[in-house]
Protein backbone atom coordinates (compact mmCIF):
# COMPACT_ATOMS: atom_id res chain seq x y z
CA UNK A 1 0.00 0.00 0.00
CA UNK A 2 1.43 3.77 -1.12
CA UNK A 3 1.77 6.40 1.52
CA UNK A 4 -1.49 8.16 0.28
CA UNK A 5 -0.37 11.88 0.75
CA UNK A 6 2.67 11.17 -1.10
CA UNK A 7 1.36 9.99 -3.61
CA UNK A 8 -1.39 12.85 -3.50
CA UNK A 9 1.20 15.12 -3.10
CA UNK A 10 2.98 13.74 -6.38
CA UNK A 11 -0.08 14.30 -8.74
CA UNK A 12 -0.42 18.25 -7.31
CA UNK A 13 -3.42 17.43 -5.08
CA UNK A 14 -3.80 18.18 -0.96
CA UNK A 15 -6.42 16.08 0.89
CA UNK A 16 -8.40 19.33 0.81
CA UNK A 17 -9.08 19.67 -2.59
CA UNK A 18 -11.13 16.10 -2.73
CA UNK A 19 -14.97 16.40 -1.72
CA UNK A 20 -15.93 16.48 1.87
CA UNK A 21 -19.20 14.12 3.53
CA UNK A 22 -22.31 16.18 2.60
CA UNK A 23 -20.90 18.96 0.43
CA UNK A 24 -22.62 19.29 -3.06
CA UNK A 25 -20.56 17.63 -5.42
CA UNK A 26 -21.61 20.49 -8.04
CA UNK A 27 -18.57 21.78 -10.54
CA UNK A 28 -18.50 26.26 -10.35
CA UNK A 29 -15.04 26.25 -12.48
CA UNK A 30 -15.21 28.88 -14.93
CA UNK A 31 -15.03 27.10 -18.23
CA UNK A 32 -11.50 28.87 -19.35
CA UNK A 33 -9.81 27.50 -16.42
CA UNK A 34 -10.50 24.21 -17.19
CA UNK A 35 -8.53 24.20 -20.92
CA UNK A 36 -5.90 22.38 -20.52
CA UNK A 37 -2.37 23.35 -22.18
CA UNK A 38 -0.65 20.22 -23.85
CA UNK A 39 2.12 18.32 -21.74
CA UNK A 40 0.89 20.41 -18.50
CA UNK A 41 1.55 19.10 -15.19
CA UNK A 42 -0.19 21.90 -13.51
CA UNK A 43 -3.36 21.96 -15.69
CA UNK A 44 -2.77 17.74 -15.50
CA UNK A 45 -3.69 18.80 -11.70
CA UNK A 46 -6.29 20.57 -12.15
CA UNK A 47 -8.25 18.14 -14.68
CA UNK A 48 -7.72 15.33 -12.18
CA UNK A 49 -8.47 17.57 -9.06
CA UNK A 50 -11.78 18.59 -11.40
CA UNK A 51 -12.28 14.84 -12.16
CA UNK A 52 -12.35 13.15 -8.95
CA UNK A 53 -14.66 15.65 -7.83
CA UNK A 54 -17.42 13.78 -9.57
CA UNK A 55 -16.42 10.34 -8.44
CA UNK A 56 -18.33 7.93 -6.03
CA UNK A 57 -16.67 5.22 -4.27
CA UNK A 58 -18.77 2.19 -1.88
CA UNK A 59 -16.84 4.25 1.27
CA UNK A 60 -17.38 7.53 -0.11
CA UNK A 61 -21.31 8.49 -1.45
CA UNK A 62 -22.45 10.74 1.03
CA UNK A 63 -23.85 14.08 -0.97
CA UNK A 64 -26.81 16.06 -1.24
CA UNK A 65 -27.24 17.58 -4.29
CA UNK A 66 -28.45 15.24 -7.58
CA UNK A 67 -29.22 15.23 -10.70
CA UNK A 68 -32.22 13.73 -12.78
CA UNK A 69 -33.46 13.53 -15.91
CA UNK A 70 -37.32 13.91 -16.99
CA UNK A 71 -39.43 14.84 -19.67
CA UNK A 72 -41.84 17.78 -21.00
CA UNK A 73 -44.91 15.98 -19.96
CA UNK A 74 -43.34 15.16 -16.03
CA UNK A 75 -41.94 18.69 -16.01
CA UNK A 76 -45.30 20.37 -16.95
CA UNK A 77 -46.89 18.19 -14.46
CA UNK A 78 -44.44 19.36 -11.59
CA UNK A 79 -45.40 23.17 -12.79
CA UNK A 80 -49.40 22.04 -11.79
CA UNK A 81 -48.69 19.61 -8.67
CA UNK A 82 -44.94 20.40 -7.56
CA UNK A 83 -45.39 16.77 -6.12
CA UNK A 84 -41.52 15.60 -7.33
CA UNK A 85 -41.74 11.80 -5.73
CA UNK A 86 -44.74 11.01 -7.72
CA UNK A 87 -44.26 7.59 -9.18
CA UNK A 88 -44.20 3.71 -7.53
CA UNK A 89 -43.39 1.91 -11.04
CA UNK A 90 -42.35 2.76 -14.77
CA UNK A 91 -44.51 3.85 -16.95
CA UNK A 92 -44.86 -0.26 -18.06
CA UNK A 93 -46.06 -0.34 -14.49
CA UNK A 94 -42.63 -2.62 -13.66
CA UNK A 95 -40.62 -2.21 -10.33
CA UNK A 96 -37.66 -0.80 -10.79
CA UNK A 97 -34.77 -3.30 -10.13
CA UNK A 98 -34.20 -1.24 -6.71
CA UNK A 99 -37.56 -2.48 -5.75
CA UNK A 100 -37.07 -6.14 -6.89
CA UNK A 101 -33.83 -6.45 -4.87
CA UNK A 102 -35.32 -5.30 -1.93
CA UNK A 103 -38.51 -7.41 -2.17
CA UNK A 104 -37.98 -10.16 -4.50
CA UNK A 105 -34.34 -11.98 -3.06
CA UNK A 106 -33.20 -13.03 0.23
CA UNK A 107 -32.78 -9.36 0.71
CA UNK A 108 -36.57 -8.50 1.71
CA UNK A 109 -36.50 -11.00 5.25
CA UNK A 110 -34.03 -8.14 6.71
CA UNK A 111 -35.65 -5.38 8.59
CA UNK A 112 -34.57 -2.25 6.88
CA UNK A 113 -35.32 -4.61 3.47
CA UNK A 114 -39.07 -4.14 5.27
CA UNK A 115 -38.56 -0.45 6.18
CA UNK A 116 -38.23 0.50 2.30
CA UNK A 117 -40.83 -1.46 1.00
CA UNK A 118 -43.38 0.70 3.34
CA UNK A 119 -45.91 3.31 2.02
CA UNK A 120 -43.73 6.43 2.94
CA UNK A 121 -41.20 5.22 0.95
CA UNK A 122 -43.25 3.92 -2.54
CA UNK A 123 -42.22 6.94 -4.58
CA UNK A 124 -39.24 7.46 -5.91
CA UNK A 125 -36.78 9.33 -8.26
CA UNK A 126 -33.04 7.95 -9.36
CA UNK A 127 -30.60 9.94 -9.85
CA UNK A 128 -26.76 10.66 -9.76
CA UNK A 129 -24.63 13.51 -8.84
CA UNK A 130 -23.76 14.89 -12.37
CA UNK A 131 -26.07 15.13 -15.22
CA UNK A 132 -23.67 13.69 -17.95
CA UNK A 133 -23.35 10.40 -16.83
CA UNK A 134 -27.18 9.45 -17.12
CA UNK A 135 -28.12 11.77 -19.95
CA UNK A 136 -27.23 8.82 -22.71
CA UNK A 137 -29.49 6.71 -20.91
CA UNK A 138 -29.61 2.76 -20.40
CA UNK A 139 -29.45 0.61 -23.09
CA UNK A 140 -32.64 1.18 -25.49
CA UNK A 141 -33.87 3.18 -22.62
CA UNK A 142 -34.20 7.10 -22.63
CA UNK A 143 -34.61 9.23 -19.57
CA UNK A 144 -35.76 12.48 -21.02
CA UNK A 145 -34.15 15.45 -22.12
CA UNK A 146 -35.03 17.82 -19.09
CA UNK A 147 -33.20 18.52 -16.25
CA UNK A 148 -33.77 18.31 -12.23
CA UNK A 149 -31.57 19.34 -9.30
CA UNK A 150 -32.52 18.32 -6.13
CA UNK A 151 -31.17 19.00 -2.84
CA UNK A 152 -31.38 16.64 0.73
CA UNK A 153 -32.19 18.52 3.51
CA UNK A 154 -28.97 19.01 6.22
CA UNK A 155 -30.73 16.74 8.47
CA UNK A 156 -31.22 13.87 6.17
CA UNK A 157 -29.91 10.21 6.48
CA UNK A 158 -28.61 8.38 3.14
CA UNK A 159 -27.75 4.92 3.01
CA UNK A 160 -26.18 2.39 1.21
CA UNK A 161 -27.68 -0.68 -0.34
CA UNK A 162 -24.48 -3.26 -1.56
CA UNK A 163 -26.53 -6.21 -3.04
CA UNK A 164 -22.90 -7.46 -3.47
CA UNK A 165 -22.43 -6.90 0.22
CA UNK A 166 -24.13 -10.21 1.63
CA UNK A 167 -23.07 -9.79 5.29
CA UNK A 168 -23.79 -5.90 5.81
CA UNK A 169 -25.75 -4.56 2.26
CA UNK A 170 -27.12 -1.30 4.44
CA UNK A 171 -25.00 0.91 5.79
CA UNK A 172 -26.14 4.60 7.25
CA UNK A 173 -24.69 8.06 7.15
CA UNK A 174 -25.61 11.32 8.19
CA UNK A 175 -25.57 14.46 6.17
CA UNK A 176 -22.19 15.16 8.13
CA UNK A 177 -20.36 12.01 6.70
CA UNK A 178 -20.94 10.41 10.62
CA UNK A 179 -22.26 6.61 10.28
CA UNK A 180 -25.69 6.53 11.82
CA UNK A 181 -26.74 2.68 13.38
CA UNK A 182 -29.38 0.62 11.14
CA UNK A 183 -31.16 0.75 14.57
CA UNK A 184 -31.12 4.34 14.93
CA UNK A 185 -32.47 4.93 11.05
CA UNK A 186 -35.52 2.66 12.02
CA UNK A 187 -36.05 4.91 14.71
CA UNK A 188 -36.12 8.09 13.13
CA UNK A 189 -37.20 6.74 9.76
CA UNK A 190 -38.51 9.79 8.53
CA UNK A 191 -35.27 11.37 8.44
CA UNK A 192 -33.93 8.41 5.72
CA UNK A 193 -33.82 10.83 2.11
CA UNK A 194 -32.15 8.45 -0.12
CA UNK A 195 -30.45 5.70 -0.66
CA UNK A 196 -26.85 4.71 -3.03
CA UNK A 197 -27.73 1.56 -4.83
CA UNK A 198 -25.20 -0.77 -5.74
CA UNK A 199 -25.84 -3.68 -8.10
CA UNK A 200 -23.63 -5.71 -10.58
CA UNK A 201 -24.43 -8.10 -13.39
CA UNK A 202 -22.13 -10.99 -14.34
CA UNK A 203 -21.08 -10.83 -18.18
CA UNK A 204 -18.95 -14.17 -19.98
CA UNK A 205 -15.74 -12.88 -20.95
CA UNK A 206 -15.92 -12.66 -24.55
CA UNK A 207 -19.06 -10.15 -24.03
CA UNK A 208 -16.95 -8.34 -21.77
CA UNK A 209 -13.66 -7.96 -24.62
CA UNK A 210 -16.51 -7.52 -27.23
CA UNK A 211 -18.20 -3.95 -25.41
CA UNK A 212 -14.76 -2.87 -24.76
CA UNK A 213 -15.41 -3.17 -21.05
CA UNK A 214 -12.37 -2.03 -19.20
CA UNK A 215 -13.10 -3.80 -15.81
CA UNK A 216 -11.95 -7.18 -17.55
CA UNK A 217 -10.45 -9.75 -15.81
CA UNK A 218 -7.95 -12.28 -17.57
CA UNK A 219 -9.64 -15.63 -17.54
CA UNK A 220 -12.70 -14.85 -14.90
CA UNK A 221 -15.68 -14.18 -15.40
CA UNK A 222 -16.52 -10.49 -14.29
CA UNK A 223 -19.34 -8.19 -12.80
CA UNK A 224 -19.95 -4.66 -14.92
CA UNK A 225 -21.15 -2.38 -12.03
CA UNK A 226 -24.51 -1.10 -12.19
CA UNK A 227 -25.08 2.41 -9.22
CA UNK A 228 -27.84 4.54 -8.49
CA UNK A 229 -29.18 7.34 -5.77
CA UNK A 230 -32.63 6.54 -5.04
CA UNK A 231 -34.33 9.30 -3.52
CA UNK A 232 -37.18 8.49 -1.54
CA UNK A 233 -38.84 11.27 0.45
CA UNK A 234 -40.38 13.91 -0.25
CA UNK A 235 -40.56 15.10 3.22
CA UNK A 236 -36.37 15.28 3.22
CA UNK A 237 -36.21 17.46 -0.12
CA UNK A 238 -34.20 20.84 0.87
CA UNK A 239 -35.42 22.35 -2.78
CA UNK A 240 -35.71 20.68 -6.23
CA UNK A 241 -34.93 23.09 -9.43
CA UNK A 242 -35.38 23.26 -12.71
CA UNK A 243 -34.42 25.48 -15.74
CA UNK A 244 -32.20 27.40 -13.33
CA UNK A 245 -29.21 29.26 -13.85
CA UNK A 246 -27.27 27.18 -11.94
CA UNK A 247 -28.59 24.17 -13.50
CA UNK A 248 -27.09 25.86 -16.83
CA UNK A 249 -23.90 26.41 -15.11
CA UNK A 250 -23.63 23.09 -14.55
CA UNK A 251 -24.09 21.64 -17.70
CA UNK A 252 -21.77 24.04 -19.65
CA UNK A 253 -19.35 23.16 -16.66
CA UNK A 254 -19.52 19.76 -17.22
CA UNK A 255 -19.36 20.39 -20.56
CA UNK A 256 -16.08 22.17 -20.12
CA UNK A 257 -14.92 19.55 -18.17
CA UNK A 258 -15.42 16.58 -21.03
CA UNK A 259 -13.78 18.49 -23.69
CA UNK A 260 -10.90 18.45 -21.39
CA UNK A 261 -11.38 14.63 -20.90
CA UNK A 262 -11.82 14.09 -24.82
CA UNK A 263 -8.49 15.84 -25.36
CA UNK A 264 -6.33 13.80 -23.18
CA UNK A 265 -7.84 11.05 -24.91
CA UNK A 266 -7.06 11.78 -27.99
CA UNK A 267 -3.99 12.67 -27.04
CA UNK A 268 -3.82 9.19 -25.47
CA UNK A 269 -2.33 10.83 -22.23
CA UNK A 270 -4.22 8.63 -20.12
CA UNK A 271 -4.30 5.21 -21.43
CA UNK A 272 -7.04 3.18 -21.55
CA UNK A 273 -5.67 -0.45 -19.68
CA UNK A 274 -8.17 -3.20 -18.38
CA UNK A 275 -8.02 -2.94 -14.65
CA UNK A 276 -7.92 -5.68 -12.26
CA UNK A 277 -11.23 -5.23 -10.14
CA UNK A 278 -13.91 -3.18 -10.43
CA UNK A 279 -13.89 0.21 -9.88
CA UNK A 280 -16.43 0.22 -6.76
CA UNK A 281 -13.94 -1.67 -4.99
CA UNK A 282 -11.44 0.68 -5.16
CA UNK A 283 -11.03 2.72 -1.99
CA UNK A 284 -10.84 6.76 -2.09
CA UNK A 285 -6.94 6.74 -1.49
CA UNK A 286 -5.71 3.77 -1.62
CA UNK A 287 -4.78 2.84 -5.38
CA UNK A 288 -2.03 3.82 -7.28
CA UNK A 289 -3.88 4.61 -10.85
CA UNK A 290 -5.69 7.26 -10.20
CA UNK A 291 -4.65 8.93 -13.41
CA UNK A 292 -5.83 5.90 -14.86
CA UNK A 293 -8.68 4.90 -13.24
CA UNK A 294 -10.87 8.64 -13.30
CA UNK A 295 -13.26 8.20 -15.45
CA UNK A 296 -15.71 5.17 -14.95
CA UNK A 297 -15.49 6.63 -10.96
CA UNK A 298 -17.48 9.24 -11.88
CA UNK A 299 -20.01 6.97 -13.84
CA UNK A 300 -23.53 5.13 -12.42
CA UNK A 301 -23.36 2.11 -15.11
CA UNK A 302 -21.10 0.68 -17.72
CA UNK A 303 -22.40 0.04 -20.98
CA UNK A 304 -20.98 1.13 -24.35
CA UNK A 305 -22.52 4.62 -24.18
CA UNK A 306 -19.51 4.74 -21.31
CA UNK A 307 -16.48 3.24 -22.17
CA UNK A 308 -13.63 5.73 -21.66
CA UNK A 309 -12.74 6.19 -25.44
CA UNK A 310 -12.83 9.47 -27.10
CA UNK A 311 -15.71 8.81 -29.27
CA UNK A 312 -17.96 8.04 -27.12
CA UNK A 313 -16.68 11.21 -24.58
CA UNK A 314 -17.84 13.30 -27.34
CA UNK A 315 -20.97 11.52 -27.64
CA UNK A 316 -21.86 12.54 -24.48
CA UNK A 317 -20.96 16.30 -25.34
CA UNK A 318 -23.14 16.60 -28.58
CA UNK A 319 -26.07 15.27 -26.23
CA UNK A 320 -24.72 17.42 -23.26
CA UNK A 321 -25.42 20.69 -25.82
CA UNK A 322 -28.57 19.65 -27.33
CA UNK A 323 -30.48 19.13 -24.29
CA UNK A 324 -28.81 22.19 -22.35
CA UNK A 325 -30.51 24.56 -25.32
CA UNK A 326 -34.32 22.45 -24.57
CA UNK A 327 -34.31 23.57 -20.87
CA UNK A 328 -37.69 25.41 -20.36
CA UNK A 329 -38.84 28.05 -18.44
CA UNK A 330 -37.20 27.80 -14.49
CA UNK A 331 -39.45 26.04 -11.87
CA UNK A 332 -38.79 25.47 -8.32
CA UNK A 333 -39.40 24.59 -4.74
Amino acid sequence: MIDKKTYLLSLGITLSAFPVHGKEPVLKMDPETLKLRPDSDTDDSLFLKSFHKQCIYNDDFVRNAFYTWTTTDQIEELRQKKNLLSRSKSKNNEWSQFDQALRDTSFSKLPMAKVLQEEMFKNKRFGWTNSWATVMGWKDEQYGDQLLKIVLDETAIIGIFNEEDKTHPFRFYYMNGKPAEESAVIRSKNKLAAIYHVSERKVKKSQHVMQGYTTYRKGKRNEVPFREFVILNESMIKSWSYGTPDIISELDAEISLLKSASSKLAKNHYKTKYHMCSYVEFEKFEHDNFEFEWFLPATCFENDYYIKKQVCVDRIIRRLEQVKNKQGLPLTK
